[in-house]
């Protein structure tokens, strides 16, 4: 049951609508969670467990550091065990199967019996709401937010259901006020109605449609020069699109509740940089990952490290990138079980590293803003290949395609183009350089503008009843 599922928008949605509207306030909470439960069910009924345990350790975790504070003591022996507890988790469901398989790959070299295990089903969500989870334990460890004040409204803020399988990742101090008491108006409403209907049209019109071209060209071996460059420029807005639109849903489902929630993408393929970008894609994982790994990691190595100058460079230059490195490495380790993930999130630790170096050199200073844009917007693209492929070889053959390294750069056309794809691509191209984002267009959306997307909701609407339902691409990490 995604958002963009029949079940979802005339079933599920308008029932918990009408009944958070009519029980009284100090009982919407049970409301939000008891439906938040629901919804993780409707996937599978046995995703309920790790969400109830995550949500347990969190909030038993919470309580004793906090009592260990207000007893003059940190409490690091508790954050330790509760963070073991959490990621030990993530890592059983998550990671298992990919260590038996590197394990696996060693003992075949040595001609040992392989290990077998039985496969592992990833709850929808785990990644996104143990690390809302981290997030409280550390926070409410460095006295940097209060503690959850009862049970209830920590488990309605780890088990949302609008941020419950693919973020925005919310942080808990940014919320518990709001889960105390919120502000209920007509307005609100409205513009969460207008953020649902963006996010729908993005992910139903625009990232579906192209996603039938992107899956063409990745997934059934098509393969000339002009195959693969459509194909990756229509999982790059694919991608986008699909994301972007979740999150501008959830953000409206959470305006219909009172919620305030984060903004996650600022028109990201408009970044000049590679830094840029991060500062404008999946936001709320981009700080998580500054604040909770980041920034620690470069507080140890700046501790470790003696000063000195390499090459021009001091010791700050190599202490980021060291943390730079290691950040993206493992969040691209998040995003996937696999070495292809693993590459591509090194990958943009290493134009960060670059990034940092043309900005300390002034290399970029004079360039053109179009044509920064236009090469970081290559820069991510390419990425992207090693995102999309199953694996190394996998991305390392389309890219030697994409280049024409090995193939004939003037082969037909094999991909089956229909004109809507050229005008949805069309589309997509002027929606991510040229249109506000929503945060900007709700606001200020005047009559107009505001009867046009009654239409597109309209299109969405019947597009989702004439064509097979796509599940949300982040779902699956």
């Amino acid at each position: 049951m995604t958002f963009s599922s029949g079940v979802f928008l005339f079933y599920f949605l308008p029932l918990f609508l009408l009944v958070y509207a009519v029980v009284p306030q100090r009982h919407r909470l049970m409301v939000i969670s008891l439906a938040s439960y629901v919804y993780c069910a409707w996937w599978r009924p046995g995703f309920v467990l790790p969400l109830a345990i995550v949500t347990i350790i969190g909030f038993v975790g919470g309580v004793v550091i906090d009592r260990e504070r207000s007893h003059g003591r940190k409490g690091e022996g508790c954050l330790l065990a509760t963070l073991i507890a959490l990621l030990g988790l993530l890592t059983y469901f998550k990671y298992s199967v990919f260590a038996v398989d590197i394990l696996n790959a060693v003992l075949r070299r040595t001609g040992a019996p392989p290990i077998r295990i039985a496969d592992i089903i990833l709850p929808v969500g785990l990644s996104f709401y143990t690390f809302k989870t981290v997030s409280y334990i550390i926070d409410v460890y460095r006295g940097a937010s209060p503690p959850a004040a009862n049970l209830l409204a920590f488990a309605t803020y780890v088990a949302m259901f609008p941020q419950l399988v693919a973020g925005p990742i919310g942080r808990y101090k940014a919320t518990s006020d709001e889960l105390r008491s919120r502000n209920h108006s007509v307005e609100l409403f409205y513009r969460g109605v207008l953020f649902f209907q963006i996010g729908l049209a993005g992910k139903v019109l625009v990232a579906d449609t192209l996603g039938s071209v992107a899956d063409q060209a990745f997934d059934s071996g098509v393969g000339g020069l002009a195959d693969a460059w459509i194909g990756a420029l229509a999982y790059t807005f694919q991608l986008f699109f699909d994301f972007a639109g979740y999150s501008d849903m959830a953000i409206g489902l959470g305006l219909m509740m009172g919620f305030h929630f984060p903004v996650n993408f600022n028109c990201p393929y408009r970044a000049v940089s590679v830094t840029d970008f991060w500062q404008r894609w999946h936001i709320t994982l981009s700080t998580w990952l500054r604040d909770y790994l980041f920034l620690p990691v470069a507080y140890l190595g700046s501790r470790r490290v003696r000063d000195f100058r390499l090459f021009g460079f001091s010791q700050d230059y190599y202490v980021y990138a060291l943390a730079a490195l290691v950040t993206m490495s493992l969040a691209g380790l998040w995003h996937g079980a696999g070495w292809s993930f693993v590459a591509w999130g090194t990958y943009h630790g290493l134009w960060l590293v670059i990034d940092r170096f043309l900005t300390r050199k002034r290399l970029c200073r004079h360039t053109p803003r179009p044509l920064r844009v236009f090469a970081t917007f290559l820069i991510i693209l390419f990425g992207w290949i090693l995102f999309r492929s199953g694996t190394l070889r996998d991305a390392g053959a389309y890219l030697r395609t994409m280049l024409a390294l090995g193939s004939d750069p003037l082969a037909p056309l094999a991909l089956e183009i229909r004109p809507i794809h050229l005008l949805i691509g069309a589309l997509a191209a002027a929606w991510a350089w040229l249109a506000p984002p929503a945060h900007d267009l709700v606001p200020t959306a005047g009559p107009a503008a505001v009867f046009l997307l009654q239409l597109v909701f309209i299109i969405s609407i019947l597009h989702l009843h004439f064509h097979e339902h796509v599940p949300f691409l982040y779902f699956r990490f």
